[in-house]
């Protein structure tokens, strides 16, 4: 019996220990934000394609420790034979860590970001833009390093006289440092909005589920392969989307 009490002892003391030790987490997941930012004076570069010949290129800066800055733009049709139907205009994101993260407290940050993703026309994406959110994360040392997130936002992308926050949620799992999986819902209360959005309906109204996987090639050099959609509308699609990133991580 001492054996045993002994054990569950060390086991929590090692949980413990394990909770106060400070863990990296991805500034975000698939598409939905964390809290964590960009180190100050580093940057990260992002390469996307989607389907339709989608190449969507971003970057995200550190300007301090609690607060990044991003710019992103692309287009469908730019991989292909097909005319290139570019985004109506640069996306662009901020986000500032208002609370850090302690052993039973989680981190909290508050941003903005007008990227969205798929098609776009009149103003909406296929998905549309977070617009402004607050997200809260929690990590762990549980078979690597796991995090879980959730957040509510309010998207700009919706009719003036019809608008509603909305909520998102997600997990990661680093197995090593080189490999990690992800998975996140986003709720897309706002989703099914107006006539011309309509034709850009891809889910079955019940929100979007992503899966992913992160792989690192180096240190600083990331292959992700999105599984996108996956709630689809049989009807307006045939499949879940398949999607490919390639990140770069330095500092200047």
């Amino acid at each position: 019996m001492k054996f045993f009490k002994r054990l569950l002892l060390l086991m929590l003391l090692s949980f413990a220990i394990a909770l106060t030790q400070e863990i990296a987490a991805p500034t975000k997941l698939i598409n939905t934000p964390t809290v964590a930012t960009m180190p100050r004076a580093s940057f990260m570069t992002e390469l996307r394609f989607a389907a339709n010949g989608a190449v969507l290129a971003g970057v995200d800066i550190g300007l301090a420790d609690r607060i990044s800055l991003g710019l992103s733009y692309g287009g469908t049709g730019i991989i292909g034979n097909d005319s290139i139907l570019w985004n109506p205009q640069p996306g662009v994101s901020a986000k500032y860590r208002l609370i850090d993260e302690q052993v039973l407290i989680p981190g909290v940050s508050v941003g903005f970001s007008s990227q969205g993703y798929g098609n776009a026309m009149n103003g909406y994406y296929q998905v549309p833009a977070y617009g402004f959110y607050l997200v809260g994360s929690k990590n762990w040392m549980l078979l690597g390093h796991t995090s879980i997130h959730a957040g509510i936002n309010y998207s700009l992308e919706q009719p003036s006289d019809n608008r509603y926050p909305s909520f998102f949620l997600g997990a990661a799992m680093e197995l090593n440092p080189l490999f990690s999986m992800m998975v996140e819902y986003d709720a897309a209360l706002n989703y099914e909005l107006t006539d011309e959005a309509h034709d850009f309906i891809i889910s079955r109204g019940y929100g979007l589920l992503n899966a992913g996987f992160r792989v690192g090639i180096t240190e600083n050099i990331f292959v992700e392969l999105d599984l996108t959609n996956l709630i689809w509308d049989s009807k307006k699609v045939y499949a879940f989307n398949r999607e490919l990133k390639i990140i770069f991580f330095d500092e200047f």
